[in-house]
Formats: C-alpha cells, sequence, structure tokens
C-alpha cells in the first residue's frame, strides 16, 4: 500500500519518516498501529465464539493454522459495535509471543510520517491510556494507538505464536 497521494517513499530532498503507520478508520475516525507490529491485513471471516469471554472479545479464528483472538476495537475503546461489511477487515498483530486480530471498520492507507508530526500522548490524551500519540497530518488528526494496552486484559487468551512456524506451514 501507500499513501494517499501514491507515494510509497518520501520524495528526494525530504528526510525519511521516523515511523510507518497502518491508518485505519473505526467510527469515523482515523487510528494508526505502527506497522512493525502488523503481520498481516485480512478481510473479516466467521470467528468462533468464546463462552465467558470480555465482551469486546469477538471469538477465536484460524489465521494460517494458527488459533488467534479476534478483538472488536470499537468494542475495546467504548465505542457502539456495528455488524461486518464488505470493508471490514482484521489487523493482526504481534508480539514475540502471541498475535491477535483487530475488526476495524477498514484500512486505510500505509502512512510514513515525521518525527515532528507526531505528538507524544499528554494532557490532551491523558485520560485514554491506549493512546500512545497522536499524528498531524494536514488537516487530520490520527490517533496512534498502543497494541500492547488495546489487548490487554486478553491475557487469558493468548495463544502462542509462531510466526516463522506459520510461514513454513504456508510453504
Amino acid at each position: 500500500m501507500t499513501n494517499r497521494n501514491g507515494q510509497s517513499r518520501p520524495p528526494a530532498g525530504e528526510a525519511a519518516p521516523s515511523v510507518v503507520l497502518l491508518v485505519f478508520r473505526m467510527d469515523g475516525r482515523e487510528h494508526a498501529l505502527p506497522v512493525e507490529d502488523v503481520v498481516e491485513v485480512v478481510r473479516m471471516v466467521a470467528a468462533t465464539p468464546l463462552p465467558e469471554a470480555p465482551v469486546w472479545v469477538g471469538g477465536v479464528i484460524n489465521f494460517r493454522g494458527r488459533v488467534i483472538p479476534l478483538i472488536d476495537a470499537r468494542a475495546r475503546l467504548g465505542a457502539p459495535r456495528r455488524e461486518p461489511d464488505l470493508s471490514t477487515r482484521i489487523i493482526v498483530v504481534q508480539t514475540s509471543e502471541w498475535a491477535a486480530g483487530l475488526v476495524v471498520d477498514e484500512v486505510v492507507e500505509v502512512l510514513p510520517v515525521r518525527a515532528e508530526a507526531l505528538d507524544p500522548p499528554g494532557k490532551a490524551t491523558a485520560g485514554a491510556a491506549a493512546v500512545s500519540g497522536v499524528v498531524r497530518e494536514d488537516d487530520r488528526l490520527i490517533l496512534v494507538l498502543d497494541r500492547d494496552r488495546l489487548l490487554e486484559g486478553s491475557v487469558d487468551l493468548r495463544l502462542p505464536f509462531d510466526l516463522e512456524q506459520t510461514r513454513e506451514a504456508e510453504r
């Protein structure tokens, strides 16, 4: 993917971005995750419900031969839930030990961001622990989410995930 201008890297003479973000939309608002946290973006699939799971856990899915929890990002952030449609996507995120799928309304773009456009969390976002920063991009404000904080509370749902093993299974 590229940014809205169709650029995959900054034009000659411009500094390289300090971070590259995957921008997605939920409830009409733009949010982002650093691309290094993202394994893949896939279309919505049917999930198997988990009894007694938190309300924001949509169940589990089979991702390339591995079972991973599916987190409804809208519900997790306190927005009203909505039925998935053709634009609904699952952003598969990973840590070194586990992975999870985040259900979002739609994926917008991959956006390289310069350091001066990224504001660290401050007084404006103090009550929102899941926000790790805010990007000012032209007339847009994009909330950068903290992957670990966003998935916090699903500790009992963390299923072992070995990305290398998954890639081997695909071959």
